[in-house]
């Protein structure tokens, strides 16, 4: 059988808006149902991935809970949310803490090569979209082309992707270009 492409994309700053918040040394999470805010161009975005053949699979730090910062319903509850909306075929995911050092937790590459050994994918034929070094770097260590979507706290000269872009929706009609022109 024929190896799969996949676009394989970061939930929190992706998919969905991240939150600053004081206190915080880095963007969350949403902690709350009141917080989920999707990217507006979300619903566009993958249907143009789906069209091209892509498999859509979420991978995913979720580590708020083991941290207290939400409960597990609340918790729950947004990701069922997420998942509803945006229909992708599979949802890996990291619930341990930086701490753990789990070989899952991204900027490791063990979501990636587990959705891979999974859904049969060629890694070097997919890609990772992000909004952080640790989603371009887990991509680059699994030999994926690497998408980052550009924030304004993500602006480190160090990280170095495939392609950068500002909006979701520019990821995807980069990779639609790069269908059309058979690259």
């Amino acid at each position: 059988m024929p190896q799969r492409r996949a676009v394989f994309l970061d939930r929190d700053g992706t998919l969905i808006k991240a939150i600053a918040r004081p206190g915080f040394d880095k963007m969350t999470a949403p902690f709350s149902m009141n917080e989920l805010e999707f990217d507006p161009d979300v619903d566009l975005a993958m249907k143009i991935i789906s069209d091209l053949g892509y498999l859509r699979i979420i991978t995913t730090n979720q580590p708020d809970v083991a941290y207290g910062h939400v409960s597990e319903e609340e918790w729950t509850k947004i990701h069922e949310a997420v998942l509803a909306r945006v229909q992708p075929d599979d949802c890996f995911m990291c619930r341990h803490t930086r701490e753990a050092g789990c070989p899952m937790k991204k900027p490791n590459p063990g979501m990636l090569i587990a959705a891979a050994d999974k859904w049969n994918i060629d890694l070097s034929h997919s890609y990772i979209i992000g909004d952080t070094y640790a989603d371009v770097s887990a991509g680059y260590k699994a030999g994926c082309n690497t998408i980052i979507l550009e924030r304004p706290y993500n602006h480190d000269s160090t990280v170095i992707a495939t392609c950068r872009v500002t909006r979701l929706l520019a990821a995807a009609n980069h990779l639609k270009m790069l269908d059309e022109y058979g690259v």
